[in-house]
């Protein structure tokens, strides 16, 4: 019996590897998943899968219903898309900052196959001085904000008619500022938009502990940038926001399920990083701990909402893409221990 972690990379490999592989391993995951019953993610990435590999198992007893996944991806994103470019017409023309978090685009713009990925839960960031600014636009262009009161810290999430949602971040304070700086542009049909750049997408995976819940955000990284990573810059970035561990599990299913070339000395370094984020380091919990504790009271004061412990739990389990307080990194979480112990 394969475990959920095995049968999940099998179908990246299905997607990212050369046909051959590829192709076995497609067939050791139908031999292995329930269609009924696969993750939201890993339906979405069923479009890349049908596109890498339709020539080979056309035979396979699942291949009408990918293609069917297929087929409905390029009619979904066809009616999301001229929402999309009025978003960012109206980014553009009133001057509102903001990156994509989403990739893929350039996937897109090189095969003219708008069936890749899907447009589903579109993820955008914006500077915190334009959240109100934007909000208001969203509502003029007929968009609805849906959730006022879940986790209000650093999201909005907005639908068009309950067909489609948006989110829409304003606060990623372990990006800093140099997310802006090297944003690259790209394009959405005729508008110009501007996405993460490939070490920025790398990075933002790390944020959840569960990165494979991920996988079209992992998978398009992979085939949007091949060799196009700045493994030093990552590899530093990381050490700095205690993501070295999270961004090895990473950089080793890769290297496993893809044909990216990572060098050894990025592994060794990781490593060792990881080895010493385990280790107790009173300067850089305290800095760590101050510095979301800010992040999260000008938040509060931007939404007008009272700060609270609970709600600062709320913010961090947020902010690292967790469930509870006691899945936080080490380094964070020992604060609240020695407050719960006390």
């Amino acid at each position: 019996m394969m475990t959920d972690f095995a049968i999940e990379k099998l179908l990246l490999k299905s997607a990212l590897l050369d046909s051959k592989t590829a192709y076995e391993s497609f067939i050791r995951w139908e031999q292995n998943v329930d269609f009924e019953e696969i993750s939201s993610d890993s339906y979405f990435l069923l479009p890349v899968v049908y596109k890498n590999l339709k020539e080979l198992i056309s035979e396979s007893r699942l291949f009408p219903r990918i293609k069917g996944v297929y087929k409905k991806t390029w009619l979904e994103n066809q009616l999301r898309i001229p929402k999309l470019e009025q978003i960012f017409n109206e980014f553009n023309n009133k001057s509102i900052d903001y990156v994509v978090l989403n990739n893929g685009f350039d996937v897109w713009n090189q095969n003219n196959d708008i069936a890749t990925f899907s447009l589903a839960g579109f993820e955008i960031l914006i500077k915190p001085k334009d959240s109100k600014k934007m909000t208001t636009i969203l509502q003029e262009i007929g968009w609805t904000r849906s959730d006022k009161n879940l986790f209000p810290y650093d999201f909005i999430n907005f639908n068009y008619k309950n067909q489609f949602a948006v989110n829409i971040f304003w606060q990623m304070d372990f990006f800093a500022k140099d997310v802006w700086e090297n944003s690259t542009t790209s394009k959405l049909n005729n508008v110009s938009i501007k996405k993460f750049s490939s070490s920025d997408q790398i990075l933002y995976l790390c944020r959840n502990t569960n990165y494979l819940t991920r996988q079209s955000f992992l998978v398009n990284s992979v085939l949007e940038n091949d060799q196009d990573f700045n493994w030093d810059k990552i590899t530093t970035k990381a050490n700095i926001l205690n993501l070295s561990s999270n961004l090895l599990q990473i950089l080793e299913c890769l290297k496993e399920c893809s044909n990216l070339k990572i060098p050894q000395d990025v592994i060794s370094k990781l490593s060792t990083n990881t080895l010493e984020e385990l280790k107790p380091n009173k300067i850089r919990l305290a800095s760590a701990y101050k510095s979301l504790r800010r992040t999260y009271l000008r938040n509060c004061s931007a939404e007008r909402t009272k700060p609270t412990e609970t709600g600062f739990i709320k913010f961090l389990c947020r902010h690292w893409g967790v469930n509870s307080v006691f899945a936080l990194p080490w380094q964070i979480g020992k604060r609240f221990y020695r407050q719960i112990n006390n």
